[in-house]
């Protein structure tokens, strides 16, 4: 078991939001940083990971609220 705690720095390079693209969007912040929280459990070399996410900036100019994020990971070491 191990667990993790740190900060991150996030830039949206391409996407859509429904069918528009984000780069056509006006108000639209690609830029974010937040806090990262999580905790993997090991079986040989077999990882399964849990985190959540927080990101502190507003994604549009006139809307609160950051980007929060649940993340689920399986991974294995070679």
């Amino acid at each position: 078991m191990d667990g993790r705690i740190g900060g991150f720095f996030s830039v949206d390079m391409a996407g859509k939001l429904g069918d528009v693209k984000i780069a056509d969007l006006d108000d639209y912040r690609r830029c974010d940083g937040g806090l990262l929280i999580g905790i993997g459990l090991w079986y040989q070399n077999i990882n399964l990971d849990f985190a959540y996410q927080r990101g502190f900036a507003n994604r549009f100019e006139d809307i609160d609220g950051g980007a929060s994020n649940f993340l689920i990971r399986l991974g294995y070491a070679f």
